[in-house]
């Protein structure tokens, strides 16, 4: 008899990816390893803290949020999602089987994700891994699974297509909203009032 080894239990992760389903439909599996690190970069510079508690690692074809990949792989999407597909023939792709997932995620949290799957979840596989990269220039070898910072600078290479210096306001908002209707005050009013505020220059 042979046991499965389940890698170490992110729920924040699998409510992250529960979320990007929902918005995105079925997800490619390039879609369900690079968005999650997109979205802790998000978070890190708005919420000054990561959702997930998943590695991100330097791959060959981009950043990979490594508990992703296991829970796509090696466990065939757990307990919340259903994994299908070929990898040779057409792809695999993971779609969103239970949606308990959701509730590890805070309303600041669940507006994060949304910006996130709004910006960059049309990316194709192959863009969303150009994209890891081109905000990791530090990064020199791609493919040895170094851990990749979340850094401000990289935050700042994101690329925001409704306009530069519109982005922190934009996702504060939305950040704003959601802790007010989620009757949870979870951010700092300074920070807040720090995101809101559009840079005249």
């Amino acid at each position: 008899m042979s046991f499965l080894r389940r890698s170490a239990s992110d729920p924040k992760l699998e409510a992250v990816l529960a979320r990007l389903c929902q918005k995105l439909g079925d997800l490619w599996t390039t879609h369900a390893v690079k968005l999650p690190y997109l979205v802790d970069l998000v978070a890190q510079h708005v919420l000054g803290r990561c959702i997930t508690k998943s590695h991100h690692k330097a791959w060959k074809l981009g950043v990979v949020t490594a508990r992703a990949w296991g829970l796509v792989t090696k466990e065939r999407g757990g307990d919340h999602f259903d994994v299908y597909g070929d990898p040779i023939v057409d792809g695999v792709r993971i779609s969103l089987r239970d949606e308990s997932a959701l509730e590890e995620l805070a309303p600041e949290e669940l507006a994060i994700v949304d910006f996130v799957a709004k910006e960059y979840g049309g990316l194709s596989p192959s863009e969303l891994g150009d994209l890891t990269k081109e905000i990791n220039p530090e990064i020199r070898h791609w493919g040895g699974r170094d851990l990749v910072p979340l850094t401000e600078a990289a935050y700042k290479r994101l690329p925001i297509w409704f306009g530069e210096n519109e982005a922190d306001a934009e996702i504060a908002t939305r950040v704003a909203r959601a802790v007010e209707d989620g009757r949870k005050q979870v951010i700092p009013i300074e920070d807040l009032d720090y995101f809101l505020s559009v840079p005249s220059s």
